[in-house]
């Protein structure tokens, strides 16, 4: 039998290739091998993927002691779609509708400009665009909101991504993906990985060293010298919203230590993101939270502003009740799609999903969800009318007259 070094070149999703040898992606994740890294640093100075032929160049970091490969900046498309490193065109997601330096990708890293701040004097105003009626523009343009920076996780960490081949999605692979997606990520200047806190899937083992992980990160924040003040960041899922004498206190699964919100903070959050805030969610689906947070006097985390995500079952993400259905019949279906992430762009058109199974091309799904709306009238004949130009295959959904166990999905290739 021929080994991978003679054997004739194929596509091969999963495999990458350091300094001349081949490796399963899983392996090298789970198993170092900072010799392979360091010789394929030093000649050719990076990695390849070898999804596509020729192979694709990954970028080769080395974080806290250890080595990761990453995509090479704005080449994401040009993998296979099975292809753990596959991403879609910026033009197909929100992340094309922010102003240069924003979301900045390059070799050594990537480096957001977050909007709200993270380090802040004493006597500056901590509102944030929302409060201090600065344009949606600037928000959406300039500097990345905290749903944009959540859609970047989701984005980098392949969640909003499904292959019929993969296991069901628990926390446990959702926060070991945000974890690997900010290596090399920077946020105001300051490492993503420090200011950023990702519960850890909590079970009697971890317990201990979960807890231990949230109280430095918790004993970080506030005052760091005098007149300045550290926030950080905390992603998680919600378990429970109750209410309290000053605002709401907020659970989330994985972690012990409460979040407490004002109201004026909780009623922009719900004005911002009605259907992750909807009492009527559908079963299974989930509810998670990117939160800006302080830490009072007393030791009591509150947060400062937050963003909320409505997700499938299987963590992906939706923009209604509609989307979820559809997103878990996909995934039932043994189908594989992506889910375009809008970031900021609440102006930009894509489709809901995109099938990646069906060939060289892409099909469309499209949920009609909407009625008694002309804008959304309007906007549903453009979209159908590009789709015919284009000669691409779409699969709409409409879900006043027709069951969605009735739509046809088009064959796998």
């Amino acid at each position: 039998m021929m080994s991978d070094m003679t054997a004739p070149a194929a596509r091969r999703p999963g495999r990458v290739r350091l300094a001349a040898v081949d490796i399963p992606l899983d392996e090298l994740r789970s198993h170092a091998r900072p010799r392979l890294f360091e010789a394929a640093k030093t000649s050719p100075g990076h990695g390849e993927c070898l999804c596509t032929i020729p192979p694709q160049p990954l970028v080769i970091r080395l974080r806290a002691g250890h080595y990761h490969l990453a995509g090479w900046p704005d080449l994401g498309a040009r993998h296979d779609s099975r292809c753990p490193f596959f991403k879609l065109a910026a033009a197909m997601t929100g992340k094309s509708g922010y102003a240069v330096g924003a979301i900045a990708e390059t070799p050594d890293g990537t480096h957001i400009r977050l909007h709200q701040p993270l380090t802040v004097r004493g006597g500056q105003d901590t509102r944030t665009g929302a409060d201090t009626g600065e344009p949606a523009e600037a928000l959406s343009r300039n500097t990345v909101s905290l749903l944009g920076l959540l859609h970047w996780l989701w984005e980098q960490g392949g969640l909003n991504q499904w292959h019929h081949q993969a296991e069901p999605r628990g926390w446990p692979y959702v926060s070991a993906a945000v974890r690997q997606a900010v290596t090399g990520c920077t946020v105001n200047g300051q490492p993503l990985e420090a200011c950023l806190y990702v519960p850890m899937p909590f079970t009697p083992d971890t317990r201990d060293r979960a807890n231990a992980a949230l109280d430095r990160f918790v004993s970080a924040l506030g005052a760091r010298r005098p007149g300045s003040r550290w926030r950080g960041l905390i992603l998680g899922e919600v378990r429970d919203i109750s209410p309290t004498p000053y605002g709401e206190r907020i659970m989330l699964r994985h972690a012990k230590t409460p979040i407490f919100a004002s109201t004026a903070v909780m009623d922009r959050a719900r004005r911002a993101h009605r259907q992750a805030f909807a009492g009527s969610r559908p079963a299974r689906s989930r509810q998670l939270v990117l939160l800006l947070v302080d830490r009072t006097a007393h030791g009591y985390l509150v947060a400062v502003d937050l963003c909320a995500m409505l997700t499938s079952h299987a963590y992906i993400p939706a923009e209604s009740a509609y989307e979820v259905q559809m997103a878990d019949h996909l995934v039932t279906h043994g189908r594989d799609f992506v889910k375009p992430c809008r970031y900021d762009d609440l102006a930009a058109v894509f489709p809901d999903f995109i099938l990646t199974d069906v060939g060289s091309d892409f099909a469309y799904v499209e949920v009609w969800g909407v009625t008694d709306r002309e804008d959304y009238e309007q906007r549903r004949r453009v979209k159908e009318r590009h789709y015919r130009r284009a000669g691409a295959l779409l699969v709409g959904w409409d879900v006043t007259s027709v069951r969605l166990a009735d739509i046809a999905l088009p064959r796998r290739a």
